[in-house]
């Protein structure tokens, strides 16, 4: 459904900034994080053998979830800005056409789009005028519209971590198993001869 100018007039762009620099200072987050981990003891060469491997490997793995989500949210963060700047040109045309229709004695209809011209003699070519560019504000608030929906769901599709900082991997003889804790319970527990563990 296409934005009345009423709706583009109540844009708030400043609150898209607001949540596009929040969105920024999520992702610099991210990065001292992942900065932290990559400093984390285990990461030298002191922790080796089977442990030590699925550490580091685990490590990494959610190092570049750290980085991959904050390059989503500066990603999402630029398009929410990007949508700000449209919401803010199309708010000043339509300011600059409301003047201009205030000077002929034209009124809008905020919600309609409609321009009414004055009693008596007017402008025909000044009614086109503001008519049109009505309705190409309308189109460049929908669009821009269509740009802010599309950053805010890009932020709120950031990256999955299922998968990027998953468990330690199996390793036969190990107490992880597929199965969970009933898996490691096998491992620990062997039934003697005669039933009982």
């Amino acid at each position: 459904m296409s934005l009345s100018l009423a709706e583009i007039k109540r844009a708030k762009v400043q609150s898209f900034r607001d949540v596009a620099d929040g969105l920024d200072a999520m992702a610099s987050a991210n990065q001292d994080m992942k900065r932290g981990v990559e400093r984390l003891p285990i990461m030298g060469d002191g922790w080796k053998g089977v442990s030590g491997d699925a550490a580091h490997h685990d490590i990494d793995m959610h190092g570049k979830y750290l980085d991959a989500h904050a390059q989503a949210q500066r990603g999402a963060a630029g398009k929410i800005r990007r949508a700000a700047d449209e919401f803010e040109g199309v708010q000043q045309l339509l300011k600059k056409i409301e003047s201009d229709a205030a000077q002929g004695k034209f009124t809008i209809n905020d919600e309609t789009g409609e321009v009414t011209p004055p009693n008596g003699k007017y402008d025909k070519n000044e009614l086109d005028y503001l008519t049109n560019t009505l309705r190409q504000i309308r189109a460049a608030g929908d669009a821009a519209n269509s740009d802010l929906e599309a950053a805010v769901k890009a932020a709120q599709m950031l990256p999955d971590p299922s998968g990027a900082t998953g468990a330690l991997p199996a390793v036969p003889g190990s107490a992880t198993k597929p199965d969970g804790s009933f898996g490691a319970l096998q491992n620990l527990a062997t039934a003697r001869p005669d039933g009982q563990p």
